[in-house]
């Protein structure tokens, strides 16, 4: 396959084997190496798809096989030490969100991967659901003011967040809600110009969060969290004709004044794989072959990272 895009992947556990699948889908592409922290895991995930190569390190992988991109699929903790690792040896990288612990990790990352002229994409899987594409097609055609409301829940009682680092666990907001928070950047235009935080969450007693959102475009978001208590994730987005609810995220309804409401499932591809990945894999292939795609560039990443920082301003106080 002298002709096919080699991908070399970093991290062996349950995202790293949703990327390689969908990887694996795409014709002429390969995947030629695969490293992590644990060898046995990696030995073990090679097996499994048949990866030729199982390396101890992301360099010297990269080294041996030079792969045409890079995905980095590690534990939160690890990103900024991996990805600082492959900025000598590759030129491309697929980054599993988040990009870091928390917004000075993410800001060293992108000034070093600027500086040495590497690529980086963060894998915001739901900008490529089908459900997302869907708004974003109707709404292409609606460029009335929006309003976007985001309903976002997190959990960090003991229990549930138990094998996390203690920073992992503090910077919670960056390693979860961006997944949330990441819609007010994909529908919201404009430049951002004012978050009023109605009542601002609380490290030491974190239960409920309001946030207003005002944008150059006239573009509103408003924002809710709910802290360790049941509640499901939702995001609706008004416009003058029409209401797109995403709720799950995967599916969609359209409701209008004169029309019964539409349900839109996720499509057969979201069903096959772990939704938004095998479109994202897609991209960050035609991206490494010089071909137009529809991956997040930096910059927009960066807009719903420091989003999440001006979110919590609180946390900033306490750490």
């Amino acid at each position: 396959m002298s002709d096919s895009t080699r991908i070399a992947i970093v991290g062996a556990g349950t995202i790293a084997r949703e990327h390689i699948r969908a990887f694996l889908d795409i014709p002429n592409v390969e995947i030629a190496g695969i490293c992590a922290p644990s060898s046995v895991r990696s030995a073990k995930v090679a097996s499994e798809f048949s990866i030729p190569n199982v390396f101890v390190s992301p360099e010297q992988m990269c080294s041996s096989v030079r792969p045409d991109g890079v995905v980095v699929a590690v534990p939160v903790a690890e990103t900024k030490t991996v990805c600082l690792s492959l900025l000598e040896s590759t030129k491309m990288l697929l980054v599993e969100k988040p990009l870091g612990c928390d917004l000075e990790e993410a800001e060293v990352i992108t000034e070093r991967a600027r500086s040495s002229g590497v690529s980086i994409y963060v894998a915001l899987n739901r900008r490529h659901f089908s459900s997302t594409k869907a708004v974003m097609d109707s709404l292409s055609i609606d460029q009335g003011q929006r309003v976007v409301i985001v309903r976002d829940q997190e959990d960090i009682r003991p229990e549930l967040v138990i094998r996390h680092p203690k920073k992992v666990i503090e910077n919670w907001m960056f390693a979860n809600s961006i997944h949330l928070i990441d819609y007010f950047t994909m529908f919201c235009r404009g430049d951002l110009v004012k978050v009023k935080n109605t009542n601002e969450w609380t490290p030491e007693s974190p239960q409920f969060m309001l946030s207003h959102l005002t944008y150059s475009s006239g573009d509103v978001g408003v924002y809710e969290v709910i802290w360790n208590r049941p509640s499901p994730w939702s995001v609706s987005i008004t416009t003058a004709f029409s209401n797109y609810e995403l709720r799950p995220l995967e599916s969609l309804t359209i409701r209008n004044s004169s029309k019964p409401d539409r349900n839109i499932q996720a499509d057969v591809i979201d069903q096959k794989f772990k939704p938004g990945f095998r479109e994202q894999a897609q991209q960050f292939v035609n991206a490494i072959r010089g071909a137009s795609h529809s991956l997040p560039s930096l910059e927009s990443t960066m807009c719903s990272i420091r989003l999440v920082d001006s979110l919590y301003p609180s946390r900033r106080e306490e750490i």
